[in-house]
């Protein structure tokens, strides 16, 4: 799916599910693909620009906007197979969890940086484990708890 066609489908998938308490972005892997040629800077400016959306949305409780976190990835593994795909993808994403940590803040909402908790899988080095899924499932819900004391 392209960027524009999620950036046109994001207000009215809100706004049909309103009230929607919270909103968590989970993304960045895939733009990491040297054929898109992005920095992290830019990737983490995607990530803002749907953040944006979803609180001008006003689909939260009463009219307000939803909450909003934003995951920073986990590290990569190896990417043996893949690593031509993803050419430069690991200062890429070393540099991703700073300039997502900084959109988040300038758009006032809560960022959990994966990265400093665990590593996608080796086994291609883009996708999570069985452990790894237990692992982020019980970071956000301890994110989600500190949002909603």
């Amino acid at each position: 799916m392209s960027e524009r066609v999620v950036l046109c489908y994001l207000a009215p998938c809100l706004a049909s599910h309103e009230p929607v308490d919270l909103v968590v972005f989970f993304l960045g892997t895939n733009d990491l693909k040297a054929r898109f040629g992005v920095t992290a800077s830019d990737i983490a400016a995607g990530v803002g620009a749907l953040v944006t959306i979803a609180l001008e949305s006003l689909a939260g409780p009463g009219i307000t906007p939803p909450r909003v976190l934003v995951l920073g990835l986990p590290r990569l593994g190896r990417l043996s197979e893949l690593a031509e795909m993803f050419a430069g993808a690991e200062e890429k994403a070393a540099r991703l969890p700073e300039h997502l940590r900084a959109v988040a803040a300038a758009l006032g909402v809560n960022f959990l940086d994966l990265g400093e908790l665990l590593a996608y899988s080796d086994a291609d080095g883009i996708h999570l484990d069985e452990a790894s899924h237990r692992t982020i499932g019980e970071a956000v819900a301890r994110a989600v708890r500190t949002a909603f004391p």
